[in-house]
């Protein structure tokens, strides 16, 4: 569970973790640039799968997270940096 999650800048997200999960006890998530998002852009062919691969590609990057360590985050994590992302 997120035990704090502070908005550091307009370009910055930090989440503090306690207990840690997956061995991360300080998540920072950052804004995609504009190469990654071209590069997501590419990789989201319409598709279920498509859509899942760009998504991922873009936590990916802006977090410093593997796909694994994203999965096994818990929810209120999640939807923290899904809204930061989304704005």
């Amino acid at each position: 569970m997120a035990k704090s999650i502070t908005i550091k800048t307009d370009e910055e997200l930090e989440i503090t973790l306690k207990p840690a999960v997956g061995g991360h006890s300080k998540i920072t998530v950052r804004k995609p640039n504009y190469s990654e998002l071209q590069v997501a852009a590419a990789k989201n062919d319409g598709t279920p799968d498509g859509i899942a691969e760009a998504n991922m590609y873009v936590y990916t990057k802006a977090t410093g997270l593997t796909a694994l360590d994203i999965g096994i985050m818990p929810g209120n994590v999640i939807r923290a940096i899904d809204d930061f992302l989304g704005n």
